[in-house]
């Protein structure tokens, strides 16, 4: 008995090692599939580690009722430039209703092991951003750049642009205090989501990892970094930082009267740090890169909500006839975001593509 037991466990040792890639990818969607997903009154009772561990599942869980075609496999081309070790396939998948989109499998291999699952995710087709399609191709990346020099060059000139940022610089030296205040603020929660990431848990850090990966994967940043095309990641990152970043998380919000605007971006920098500090920053040298691209597009958005601080003092000390007048200030706040992101843009690229570029590892 005991030889038949040992040939049998030898035995599915050994069709397990056999398993391929393929076979692993169409295991792991099943299972994911199959997966149960915690409802917010089960997280409610775990520990901080469990709910970093469970969380994923309900954010990347199988919608309900999502039907995966196994049977129409692709294998996904990485960008040129992505680790070799690193395997991606890719499924057509339908929910009610008729919305369609796509299950990804993502698959490494550590040297001298087996592949395993990195992660599975489903990404619905919910349409395409016409403007963020046109910067990356050619002609949008070299409009882009052509339109980083114009920038440039009507900052130093002088221009209506130069005018603007004359004007806005006047509103922040009337308003010294609230932009001091600002600064301060957002700035000491970076630090302090920066300094409460070094004694973050593994489980959280893996979480906040996950979530910003999933977004960089989804704007294509990491496939632009990854094929060495520098026009076009410093487009990408100038639209996805002015757009997202200043305008729709920034500005929009401090438009009611300024609170929204701290409330968010204090979260966002508190969040964001939290990575940082768990992850490290490398090197001296690596840190002090870093630490000027914090200054420069951190800036970005805390001078725009500073100008929503200017709108709301503007209205107190003036009531809602003066409403004009701190619009105005907060609307002149978007030129200095504009060139400090168009900086931050070219200078982000630098710094990720130099070491490729020398023939290191970003």
């Amino acid at each position: 008995m005991k030889i038949a037991a040992f040939f049998i466990w030898f035995s599915l040792v050994f069709v397990l090692a056999q398993t391929t890639p393929e076979e692993l990818s169409d295991n792991a969607v099943k299972e994911w599939q199959a997966q149960k997903v915690p409802t917010m009154t089960e997280l409610a009772s775990l520990s901080t580690d469990q709910v970093c561990v469970e969380l994923p599942k309900m954010l990347y869980g199988a919608p309900q009722g999502l039907d995966v075609n196994l049977n129409d496999r692709q294998a996904l081309e990485l960008p040129e430039g992505s680790p070799t070790n690193t395997l991606r396939f890719s499924y057509p998948a339908s929910q009610p209703g008729d919305i369609v989109g796509t299950v990804r499998v993502t698959l490494t291999q550590e040297e001298g092991k087996d592949w395993h699952v990195s992660n599975v995710r489903y990404f619905p087709e919910l349409g395409t951003d016409p403007l963020r399609d046109w910067l990356s191709s050619t002609f949008g990346a070299l409009f882009f750049t052509l339109f980083s020099a114009l920038i440039i060059y009507l900052s130093i000139r002088k221009s209506f642009f130069r005018t603007w940022l004359t004007e806005a610089w006047g509103y922040i030296k009337e308003h010294r205090r609230t932009v001091i205040f600002t600064i301060a603020l957002l700035y000491g929660l970076f630090g302090l989501g920066y300094f409460a990431g070094t004694s973050l848990s593994q489980p959280c850090g893996d979480l906040l990892g996950n979530l910003v990966q999933q977004s960089i994967e989804q704007l294509g940043v990491a496939d632009k970094a990854n094929s060495g095309n520098i026009l076009g990641l410093s487009a990408a990152i100038f639209y996805q930082n002015f757009t997202f970043g200043a305008f729709f998380t920034t500005y929009v919000p401090a438009l009611l009267f300024g609170i929204p605007a701290y409330l968010f971006n204090g979260s966002r920098f508190f969040a964001l740090a939290l990575l940082f500090g768990y992850s490290g920053l490398g090197s001296f040298l690596n840190a002090f890169l870093a630490l000027i691209l914090f200054l420069i597009e951190l800036m970005a958005y805390i001078i725009v909500t500073a100008g929503g601080g200017m709108l709301l003092i503007t209205l107190i000390k003036g009531g809602f006839k003066a409403f004009r007048l701190g619009y105005r200030k907060l609307v002149m706040m978007l030129p200095v975001a504009m060139l400090l992101l168009i900086i931050g843009a070219w200078y982000e690229t630098l710094i990720i593509l130099l070491p490729t570029l020398f023939g290191g590892k970003p």
